[in-house]
């Protein structure tokens, strides 16, 4: 039920509203009555009604300040103006700061009772809206740990990798990541031997609460479940502590040593060294899972620190080089010419300097990414005779052996890089004219139909966005632009002929609307049909 206020000066015209309407019918009940505006604003922070009926004139504080103060502290509720006086203007700016509707003195009781049912069954759809609300914010609120650990493992993994997206999604989750260390804990093959799955997500289960737990008074845990036998952990300290590695991996030690007695199990953990922001965590998890894979030369129930392990990695000090592989691929089979300069640039300025002590690694990475470069080259379609001798895999392999060195197998990159990209770039140009022109033609045959750019591209076979971006690419026009011309241009031509009036040539055109014809006519021409007619004579 909700509770109605009568705010009037008139004792007989609350005791009227009071007693006519029936208002236990309409899902309602009178909790309070007032006879001035001062009273008024006291029952209505006392009861706090969802409905007030009020006079617009009374003494102490007329309806329209009682509006404004309403309208801050029930912003839900519905006020109804109740006056004698027909000052529509009056009613406009009551209606202006927020009244719902007015009740005219005197009105018949049909009339009062369908403004009440109106306000309550508003009412109630904003109790149900508010429901909803709630319903969605309490499921959002149970899924925000699952989402935020899968956003934190697309990090992780480079799933995701746009600053904007990662700050953005930092946002969303409330997360905070500053100086940190990463653990990969894995299960040890030995202590899995007969435990079903069911076992192991229990144990992961927890093994993590047990961790968190033991960490609650000195670090913030941020766990990430990687697969059925590894979990990763981002270690923050609550405050700045001295020898934070020290620490963590101390409480490492305590956490496998309770897994082994209580759980009967045993836990390898790798160590990253210290991050600081979470557009470290993809480096931070490669390094914990190479070092995972020297277990066999560390043990089991082992602690392995990345760190540790410098005498292993040779290409710890240029980890770029993976990454440069992969974005001159990239850039390769994206047709981007300048991407792909700047990254051979990049990729020779490293190897420059490891060559002076690592020539076999350096020619290693060469041979590699030149085998990567001809499988893009490979996989192309109508390939040129260039192209084509570029791909024969036991000529190249012949010559790459023949190279003496870093310097010459950089030079056979750079030759066959900018070969193939600029190949891929020709043929993306060719490809796109192509689709345009069956843009084209299609906008040509068509324009006198209701035709859309949905259809257009449905035609070409591609998306409606990669279509819209061609045309403002290199039209420099956008597609509504471009049929709109065409069906001027159409016009132009029926008009000069003589034998049609305008709304016949605009239904010609594709434009149903003669109004809008004119107008559209004008704005591409600055002369309405009519007067482009009498231009010519």
């Amino acid at each position: 039920m909700f509770k109605v206020l009568i705010v009037d000066d008139e004792p007989i015209i609350r005791k009227g509203l009071i007693n006519i309407v029936d208002w236990n019918t309409l899902g309602c009940y009178v909790c309070g009555e007032a006879s001035d505006g001062v009273e008024g604003m006291d029952k209505i922070t006392e009861f706090m009604p969802d409905i007030i009926v009020a006079d617009i004139q009374m003494p102490g504080v007329d309806g329209l300040t009682m509006i404004r103060r309403i309208k801050e502290l029930i912003p839900y509720s519905k006020f109804i103006i109740l006056t004698g006086y027909r000052d529509f203007e009056y009613m406009q700016e009551a209606i202006r700061l927020g009244a719902f509707d007015y009740i005219l003195k005197p009105s018949k009781v049909d009339e009062i009772s369908s403004i009440i049912r109106r306000a309550v069954i508003e009412l109630r759809y904003g109790l149900k809206r508010e429901e909803e609300t709630d319903e969605v914010k309490r499921k959002l609120n149970k899924a925000i740990p699952a989402l935020k650990e899968k956003f934190i493992y697309d990090v992780m993994f480079r799933i995701i990798e746009d600053p904007e997206d990662i700050e953005s999604n930092i946002a969303l989750y409330n997360l905070k990541i500053d100086t940190f260390i990463l653990l990969v804990m894995e299960f040890d093959e030995t202590s899995l031997k007969e435990v079903s799955s069911y076992d192991i997500h229990l144990n992961q289960f927890g093994i993590i609460n047990i961790f968190e737990e033991m960490s609650i008074e000195t670090f913030i845990i941020e766990k990430v479940a990687i697969d059925n036998t590894r979990i990763s952990f981002i270690v923050q300290p609550k405050i700045e502590i001295k020898d934070f590695k020290d620490k963590v991996c101390k409480k490492v030690g305590e956490l496998q040593d309770f897994v082994r007695d209580y759980l009967n199990l045993s836990i390898t953990v790798a160590v990253s060294s210290i991050g600081r922001g979470v557009l470290d965590l993809p480096e931070k998890m490669s390094e914990c899972l190479k070092a995972i894979e020297y277990k066999m030369y560390m043990g089991q129930n082992s602690i392995i620190l990345y760190e540790d392990l410098k005498s292993f990695f040779k290409e710890d000090s240029y980890p770029q080089l993976e990454e440069y592989q992969k974005s001159l691929i990239k850039a390769i089979t994206s047709g981007n010419e300048q991407n792909v300069k700047d990254t051979l640039c990049k990729i020779e300025d490293i190897t420059n300097l490891r060559k002076s002590y690592d020539e076999d690694a350096a020619i290693k990475f060469y041979h590699s990414v030149l085998l990567g470069v001809l499988d893009v080259g490979d996989s192309m379609k109508d390939k040129s005779k260039e192209i084509k001798d570029m791909c024969n895999y036991k000529y190249l392999t012949k010559y790459i052996t023949k190279c003496n060195d870093a310097h010459e197998l950089h030079d056979t990159l750079v030759k066959n890089s900018l070969l193939l990209v600029r190949e891929i770039n020709s043929y993306n140009c060719k490809n796109i004219n192509i689709i345009l022109q069956r843009a084209i033609t299609f906008i040509n045959c068509n324009y006198m139909k209701p035709i859309t750019l949905s259809d257009v591209a449905e035609h070409t076979y591609v998306s409606v966005y990669y279509l819209s971006r061609m045309f403002k690419k290199e039209l420099d026009k956008n597609f509504v632009d471009y049929l709109n011309e065409i069906r001027i241009e159409k016009s132009k031509e029926l008009l000069i002929d003589g034998r049609y009036k305008n709304y016949e040539v605009a239904e010609m055109v594709g434009i149903n609307d003669a109004h809008y014809f004119s107008k559209l006519f004008k704005k591409y021409t600055g002369m309405t049909p009519t007067e482009y007619i009498s231009s010519l004579t």
